[in-house]
C-alpha cells in the first residue's frame, strides 16, 4: 500500500503530456525513496516468519522477546509504525498518532497545475 501511494504521487505530479525521460525518472525517484522502507521491512518480516515456526530457533526468538523491555519494544513499534504515507492529491488526513510521521519525500512534488501556480505567483510579486 505505501509503494502505491508513493507512486501514485510520482505519476500525479508528472506533466500533462510526458516523456520517456520524465517517466523513467519518476520512477527511479520512487525506487529511491522505498526501497530503504522495503529492505527495513522486510528484515521485519524475517523475525516476525521466524516466531511464527516450530523450530528450536523459533522457540528461542519467541523467548527471547518475552525479556525485551518495554521501552525497547516501543521504540522498534516506533520505527515500524512511524512511517504513515498519504495521497497528496486529496485532502490530508488528520494525524492523531503518538509520534510524528515520518518525512514522505512523493509528497513534495507538485502537480503542473500547482507548479504554473507558483510560478505565476512569483511572477506577479517581481
Amino acid at each position: 500500500m505505501h509503494d502505491d501511494v508513493a507512486l501514485a504521487n510520482r505519476i500525479n505530479g508528472l506533466p500533462f503530456h510526458p516523456i520517456a525521460e520524465e517517466i523513467e525518472a519518476a520512477f527511479m525517484e520512487y525506487k529511491a525513496e522505498r526501497i530503504n522502507w522495503v529492505n527495513a521491512a522486510f528484515s521485519t518480516s524475517r523475525v516476525f516468519r521466524n516466531m511464527a515456526g516450530q523450530s528450536l530457533s523459533s522457540t528461542i526468538t519467541r523467548n527471547t522477546f518475552k525479556y525485551i523491555p518495554g521501552i525497547t519494544m516501543r521504540r522498534i513499534e516506533t520505527r515500524q509504525f512511524y512511517h504513515r504515507s498519504q495521497v497528496a492529491f486529496l485532502p490530508l488526513a488528520d494525524d492523531k498518532g503518538t509520534f510524528r510521521p515520518a518525512h514522505q519525500p512523493s509528497f513534495d512534488v507538485k502537480t503542473p497545475q500547482e507548479n504554473a501556480q507558483s510560478s505565476s505567483s512569483v511572477d506577479k510579486s517581481e
